[in-house]
């Protein structure tokens, strides 16, 4: 995982992606692109989402043809994303402090489970079934059965995902269970 890093396929990403059928050629180090940072993409990301939506709801010529890949309406998707952003204010602090203890204390010895979007087309279509529920319940079961005393599980929201769910009380139930409550964030 790069922070500040975008992906582009000629043929789509993840399912679609000639990847995994050549994984040798994009390993050669002439094809490593080196770091051109993104930045702060919040604000940006809103923003656009604002006119995607509004281009939506009043069928503007551009989108008369358009199949959205997630069945979202533009009230309930406004609310989530100011519930995104207030809990990004809320939480800033918190994830700071959270992410300087794993590097101080923990450098190298954690295990980091990235969640996707909640209704993302590669969960839906390509999950076999399986939830972010279903991804946390059995990271926190191989986390409490197999990681070393020393370890440290920790959990990521996706930030597309921030204002749609909320994990933490199924993360803290799952990790007390299992007997690893404090050493998973």
């Amino acid at each position: 995982m790069r922070p500040d890093y975008v992906t582009f396929e000629p043929d789509g990403n993840n399912a679609r992606s000639r990847i995994v059928e050549a994984l040798e050629d994009f390993a050669a180090p002439a094809l490593q692109p080196g770091p051109r940072p993104v930045g702060k993409t919040f604000g940006r990301m809103m923003c656009h989402a604002i006119i995607h939506q509004w281009a939506l709801a009043f069928n503007t010529p551009v989108a008369r043809k358009y199949e959205h890949h997630r069945n979202r309406r533009v009230v309930p998707e406004a609310l989530y994303w100011t519930r995104a952003w207030w809990r990004k204010l809320r939480f800033v602090k918190a994830d700071a402090r959270t992410e300087t203890s794993l590097v101080a204390r923990h450098s190298k010895r954690f295990f980091l489970v990235a969640l996707q979007v909640h209704d993302d087309l590669q969960n839906t279509w390509h999950g076999a079934g399986w939830t972010q529920e279903t991804l946390i319940a059995v990271a926190i079961a191989s986390f409490a059965r197999a990681a070393p005393s020393d370890m440290q599980l920790v959990i990521r929201y996706h930030p597309m995902d921030r204002g749609h769910k909320t994990y933490g009380p199924l993360v803290d139930r799952l990790a007390r269970a299992a007997g690893v409550r404090g050493r998973v964030s």
